[in-house]
């Protein structure tokens, strides 16, 4: 696919898809393990509850971060970002002015749908404001919902396909991407510890504790 792309492009084109690939991935493994999942919530409560309550603040803000940087403006100050409006600029510099309109387009929705993730990385994240630290500023964060994440990436994902799509005639599944031991998998493991368990205490006349 990237051998396809314009050379102008190309090198951007590879470093955002890694991105982008990489948010989707880290959203997957979040939705794996806490979106409406009544027995992963209860293998995770009896196995690991500290790590797993301190590892979802982890993805889920990495997944903002990543977002925020990708709906960037191509520049803050005098350094340049790598980031979806940098590739629009270049598209627009190679003269594909209806690529640059539908990309436009996309990049209007995806400012909507990342507002309140940018909220939290530019106050929060990235930096530590002041009244947002002390609950004084007059325009509290709003809270983060999984709707706010899917709408940014289904934005972006569209984004990039545009353009993989009019220069190479291909599309990136990003809402699929292939993991070897997702979180899913770590489940399996430590659900299958807890049946151990349970076995165990019914050996010595226990009732079973967790199945």
């Amino acid at each position: 696919m990237a051998k396809q792309l314009p050379e102008e492009l190309r090198p951007l084109f590879e470093a955002v898809w890694q991105e982008v690939v990489s948010a989707h991935a880290l959203w997957l493994i979040f939705c794996q393990l806490y979106v409406d999942k009544p027995r992963q919530l209860l293998i995770m409560r009896e196995t690991a509850p500290g790590f797993f309550s301190s590892i979802r603040s982890v993805i889920r803000n990495s997944v903002v971060l990543s977002i925020s940087r990708l709906s960037d403006a191509s520049k803050t100050g005098k350094m340049e970002n790598a980031s979806l409006r940098t590739l629009r600029d270049i598209v627009a510099r190679l003269d594909d002015s209806q690529l640059a309109q539908q990309l436009d387009t996309t990049l209007e929705q995806l400012t909507k749908a990342s507002k309140p993730l940018r909220d939290r990385r530019n106050r929060a994240l990235a930096h530590a404001d002041l009244p947002t630290a002390l609950l004084e500023h007059p325009d509290p964060l709003p809270g983060i919902s999984k709707e706010n994440i899917d709408d940014a990436l289904h934005d972006i994902s569209s984004f990039m396909n545009a353009i993989e799509m009019h220069y190479a005639d291909s599309a990136t599944e990003y809402e699929n991407p292939i993991q070897h031991g997702d979180a899913k998998a770590l489940l399996v493991w430590l659900e299958a510890g807890l049946k151990l368990e349970d076995n165990e205490r019914e050996k010595h006349g226990l009732p079973r504790k967790y199945t």
